[in-house]
């Protein structure tokens, strides 16, 4: 990424292969492993637990306000726990992927576009 780009925040997202049987209760541990994120990281600003429509998915996005902070509380947090977590809930495959927002519009109440900036 050039040094002229600036981005608005950096996306972590983790997709987990994990049968339906197992997808509810692993969405939930993933709420519950990020609330604890956010309660040590101040940088994380938002996260979301999605299941794709064959429901063989899930997909975790976590965002944070920059690439540093997110790769210090990865490398605080990414340990044993996590690997229990995906053996405890069978996941077949795990797939990380980052990003980093450089646009983004959201609806405002009355219904405008705008573009949200940090």
């Amino acid at each position: 990424m050039s040094g002229s780009v600036s981005a608005i925040w950096y996306n972590q997202m983790i997709e987990y292969r994990v049968a339906v049987v197992f997808q509810q209760a692993l969405a939930q541990a993933l709420m519950q492993r990020s609330e604890s994120l956010a309660a040590r990281f101040e940088d994380l600003r938002a996260v979301s637990v999605q299941v794709s429509e064959d429901g063989n998915c899930l997909l975790q996005s976590l965002q944070w306000t920059n690439r540093e902070a997110c790769e210090a509380a990865v490398e605080q947090v990414l340990d044993g726990s996590f690997l229990g977590l995906l053996q405890q809930y069978h996941a077949s495959a795990v797939n990380f992927a980052a990003f980093t927002a450089l646009r983004c519009l959201a609806r405002h109440p009355d219904g405008a576009l705008y573009c949200q900036v940090e």
